[in-house]
């Protein structure tokens, strides 16, 4: 045949066509085969894919109920920084009123011991020093008290 020419079965010896024909079976068969296995392939892909979404579907249930749980572990947070506020402002109050209680303490204790010292310094022959030093020591015990409180 020349190149050009087109090769027909009515041109072809039948023996030709015959091997011909077995040679496209063949070929289908094995094309056949070949998709089978992909066929197959593509069905453990696909059970594996639904597993996978199995898991993820657990996970993202999972994932929710952290964020439950976060979302309510917020709102005791919230909960426990305004009660911690109180407290702190409570503190601040309760120091500052004992602060100026001091401080009234002090304001009164000082003419009491500029009296003593005087009494002490101008006194000491009128004046019996048994019972000056015991009102000094008393003024002590006071002051020690009220720093103490």
């Amino acid at each position: 045949m020349k190149r050009n020419e087109v090769a027909t079965m009515d041109s072809m010896p039948k023996d030709q066509v015959v091997i011909m024909l077995e040679g496209i079976r063949s070929d289908f068969n094995v094309f056949g085969d070949g998709l089978a296995d992909v066929k197959r392939e593509l069905k453990d892909v696909s059970k594996k894919i639904d597993k996978l979404t199995d898991r993820m579907d657990k996970v993202e249930i999972k994932l929710s109920g952290v964020e439950i749980r976060l979302g309510s572990v917020e709102t005791r947070l919230g909960s426990v920084e305004t009660r911690l506020s109180g407290v702190e402002k409570d503190i601040k109050s309760s120091y500052k009123s004992i602060a100026d209680y001091l401080v009234r303490i002090e304001k009164e204790i000082m003419p009491i011991k500029t009296e003593l010292k005087y009494l002490k310094s101008n006194l000491k022959e009128k004046a019996d020093l048994e019972k000056l030093q015991n009102m000094e020591e008393r003024v002590i015990k006071l002051e020690k008290l009220s720093f103490v409180r």
